[in-house]
């Protein structure tokens, strides 16, 4: 699962050029794949790279699954076995506003992933709306599992003696979320569109 732009990788030794070329495999077209990536400087230095986005990443197709190939020329002109990692499926992290227009209330929920992480863990707020007044938000914390289809995304509310209705029932562009029911620390089956 890939979500955002962010990848992590390691180098043994500084190398003199290195590449990385994301060859879409299946789901949503993608018109500009392959899509090559020549790695900077500091891109190229030894160490651990982790979560770090590509300063010439171009932008994936949200709903694409690609294989990610890397591969690099030491200083001595020695080119290394290309690492590829296939079936990476692209989506799109789950920060920002999200909102459900029922026929009675609206529902807004937003979701910020932790500082650091590939954005499977995080906080969110939840807000009914009815009429022109907004409810008090309640806050809760949520974690996505993508190691089994269909993903789960686990949720747990801060202040448990309030009482409120946790509803997510909302489409995304790629993944549709349900709940059914009123439950306060349920797993939600995340879907592929």
């Amino acid at each position: 699962m890939y979500i955002g732009s962010n990848i992590s990788y390691s180098l043994s030794e500084d190398i003199a050029s290195g590449t990385a070329t994301w060859m879409r495999v299946s789901g949503k077209p993608d018109p500009l794949s392959p899509h090559n990536i020549t790695l900077n400087k500091e891109e190229n230095s030894v160490g651990d790279h982790n979560n770090t986005k590509l300063t010439n990443q171009s932008k994936l197709n949200l709903g694409s699954v690609y294989s990610l190939t890397m591969k690099g020329i030491d200083a001595a002109g020695n080119e290394s076995l290309p690492s590829t990692i296939n079936d990476i499926a692209h989506i799109r992290s789950l920060d920002g506003n999200w909102f459900f227009q029922g026929a009675i209330m609206s529902v807004v929920w937003t979701f910020e992933g932790d500082p650091g992480s590939d954005g499977t863990t995080g906080t969110f707020a939840q807000g009914m709306q009815m009429g022109s007044k907004i409810s008090n938000q309640e806050h809760g914390r949520y974690e996505i599992d993508f190691s089994s289809k269909p993903w789960t995304l686990s949720y747990s509310m801060i202040n448990l003696d309030k009482a409120g209705l946790v509803y997510l029932n909302f489409r995304m562009k790629i993944i549709y979320v349900w709940s059914q029911g009123i439950k306060r620390n349920p797993k939600i089956g995340l879907m592929e569109k």
